[in-house]
């Protein structure tokens, strides 16, 4: 059930960052699950053939094109929308500045991943 429901939320999430003019997901999000739910069904009547591996790489491409075209379609988001959410390097130090090592998340997130790391080659 994850291909058919989350893929547009995917398609938002890695196309949407980086697409500078990106808006209205709305459309992506209904439009998506649609075809999703359709191919879906159309899988269980029998009457589409595909791995649903294939089934998800032309949804997330379905997706993607509902998302460039209403975007390109519809007037484009104001610059302080694009500035606000479109990702900059500068956002992951953010807020960071002049903090102790025990309060920067940065250092949070190394410790984690080093945990995990460890484990990893541990527990193989």
């Amino acid at each position: 059930m994850y291909s058919v429901f989350v893929l547009p939320e995917v398609v938002l999430f890695l196309v949407g960052v980086f697409y500078k003019i990106g808006n209205r997901a709305y459309w992506t999000l209904m439009i998506g699950t649609l075809i999703g739910i359709l191919f879906f069904v159309l899988q269980l009547m029998g009457l589409w053939e595909l791995h649903f591996t294939m089934t998800v790489g032309i949804t997330v491409a379905i997706s993607t094109v509902i998302f460039v075209l209403v975007s390109r379609a519809t007037a484009p988001p104001s610059k302080e929308a694009i500035e606000l959410y479109t990702f900059k390097k500068d956002l992951i130090t953010m807020g960071t500045e002049g903090l102790p090592w025990y309060k920067n998340y940065l250092y949070h997130i190394g410790i984690l991943a080093s945990s995990i790391f460890i484990l990893l080659i541990i527990l193989w």
